[in-house]
């Protein structure tokens, strides 16, 4: 099992714990759904009839940015794949 992190956090400017929060509440925010409390490190899914595969601490596969969490909004919702910088 892969231990919780957030990619390219500075440990001396901010904890994971506070930045997931952060994650969390913009995404509750933006969406109107409060992510689930489960925790996801890596997600398989099909985009454009092409199977592709999001991990923390990657690059997204579509985007190209760092992926930082990804987020389960609830039942027939789609999963959130949170991307960028920590901060």
């Amino acid at each position: 099992m892969t231990a919780f992190f957030i990619p390219e956090l500075d440990p001396l400017e901010a904890s994971a714990e506070d930045v997931y929060a952060g994650i969390r509440q913009a995404a509750a925010a933006e969406t109107g759904h409060s992510p689930q409390e489960l925790r996801i490190f890596k997600l398989w899914f099909r985009r454009a009839g092409v199977d592709v595969e999001a991990e923390v601490g990657k690059p997204d596969p579509l985007g190209g940015q760092t992926v930082l969490a990804i987020l389960d909004l609830g039942r027939l919702l789609p999963y959130l794949v949170c991307c960028g910088r920590p901060g």
